[in-house]
């Protein structure tokens, strides 16, 4: 098995976060507020200041509708559970 960075891990976190952030024309302080998170917090991950916790990875997975493995980098299917696309 591969092991993989913290780096590059937070990396695909941010990116992703943003993309998806983005394509749903959400602003981080209404994803913050959704999420019950500050948003500066959101922006740290977003900025890769920080790196989510375990929690708040699988809440930004679930809030999102894509799969934890996606988000972090370790699958490159896109697809939700009942598979549609992002």
């Amino acid at each position: 098995m591969r092991k993989i960075k913290s780096e590059k891990i937070q990396k695909s976190i941010s990116k992703k976060l943003i993309q998806l952030r983005d394509a749903l024309g959400y602003s981080q302080r209404t994803v913050a507020k959704d999420l019950h998170l500050n948003q500066a917090q959101l922006c740290h991950y977003e900025n890769r200041t920080n790196i989510p916790s375990t929690i708040n990875i699988i809440e930004l997975a679930d809030y999102y509708g894509v799969s934890i493995d996606w988000l972090v980098g370790r699958s490159k299917n896109t697809f939700l559970e009942d598979n549609e696309k992002i």
